[in-house]
């Protein structure tokens, strides 16, 4: 049933009751005029009562039409690119347009309560949504997580169960609930979900490029680039459906769709090192792990790409180092451990891998 039914009902009710009104008071005038002449109503008392009535009516009108629009207003959420956010910024954008620096947040702590739903920051980069009274069903409300490109990643966690890693550089908007019938979920940027399974409510996400992608339960992970006009949905476990304008396509398994920019949709098998960026630590764990496979990981992480002209091997080694350091101080690290074999440097949003230190 439409949620707006109910408003719609008690409207009409309230316009027939003043008809009626108007009707009985038509009908008294008439019998008052066939009755033998008594003391005439004055007519500014009559002029009163019509415009008494008048005046209910149209309050009702407008009361019916404000309450409309703010529900019409809260299903649908605006654009993402109403959102900006800094290379160095993480935040919170409440449901009322309050934007909250995380950063200035202590750990752990509750930020707020949206709807009926608490909000905390329990570790340095995890923020949780927890159920804390019933739904109030005429109300959908959302808040959004904006994730400067040179961040390392934040993790959400709803109520249902289903995590949401963002990547640098994404921007997501969702309802404090994880999920509401009909109703997606928007991100510009990347992402690794993994969904619980609600069979009665499935979980939607739609792009910056009005893809959408359906699941019920499984781990898969999105990249939207508003830029270029391609989405990416990688699949990991469960199944998803994948669509674009009338086209669509369903993975299962271990498969990759990608959706180009004239709406044509490809399929392949999906890259596992492209989750290198997706970790239940905050630490990368190198154990003899080759050089190129390492800075794969960390590139991922980071939201960065990796250009080896030289295809350098590197050496492997074995270190744990904190996800949580700038990406700067990591590739410092591993360059260190290669013991002259690569050096490394940064240059806009990609690593670069040459054989001779850099010339700076």
């Amino acid at each position: 049933m439409n949620s707006n039914q109910p408003l719609l009902a008690r409207f009409l009710e309230r316009t027939l009751l003043s008809i009626k009104t108007l009707l009985d008071l038509a009908l008294r005038h008439w019998e008052e005029r066939a009755k033998p002449p008594r003391r005439r109503v004055r007519p500014w008392i009559r002029a009163l009562a019509v415009t008494t009535v008048i005046l209910f009516i149209s309050g009702g009108i407008v009361f019916s039409l404000n309450m409309l629009e703010r529900k019409f207003s809260r299903t649908t959420p605006p654009a993402l690119d109403t959102i900006t956010v800094k290379e160095v910024e993480a935040a919170l954008i409440r449901e009322d347009g309050r934007r909250i620096n995380l950063d200035t947040v202590p750990v752990p702590s509750v930020i707020g309560y949206a709807g009926a739903y608490r909000i905390t920051r329990s570790e340095a980069h995890v923020l949780v949504y927890d159920k804390i009274g019933p739904d109030n069903g005429n109300e959908i409300i959302w808040n959004s997580l904006a994730i400067g490109a040179s961040r390392t990643p934040w993790v959400l966690r709803m109520p249902d169960g289903s995590s949401v890693s963002l990547c640098g550089g994404t921007i997501f908007r969702y309802p404090p609930a994880g999920r509401v019938a009909g109703q997606p979920s928007v991100i510009r940027g990347r992402a690794f979900f993994n969904v619980t399974a609600w069979a009665a409510v499935p979980f939607i996400v739609q792009t910056s490029n009005n893809n959408t992608v359906r699941v019920l339960g499984t781990s898969f992970d999105v990249r939207a680039d508003a830029r270029q006009h391609e989405d990416k949905v990688s699949l990991y476990a469960g199944a998803v459906q994948a669509s674009s304008g009338r086209d669509s396509v369903v993975l299962k398994g271990n498969g990759e769709a990608m959706i180009r920019s004239d709406r044509s949709i490809a399929t392949g098998p999906a890259d596992s090192e492209a989750l290198g960026w997706v970790g239940s630590s905050l630490s990368f764990n190198f154990d003899n792990t080759d050089f190129p496979t390492a800075i794969r990981q960390v590139a991922a992480w980071y939201g960065y790409t990796v250009y080896n002209p030289e295809k350098l091997k590197g050496t492997p080694f074995i270190d744990t180092i904190d996800r949580t350091l700038p990406i700067g101080q990591v590739i410092q690290t591993i360059e260190r451990l290669q013991c002259r074999a690569a050096y490394l440097r940064i240059n806009g949003r990609q690593i670069l891998v040459s054989s001779k230190p850099s010339p700076n």
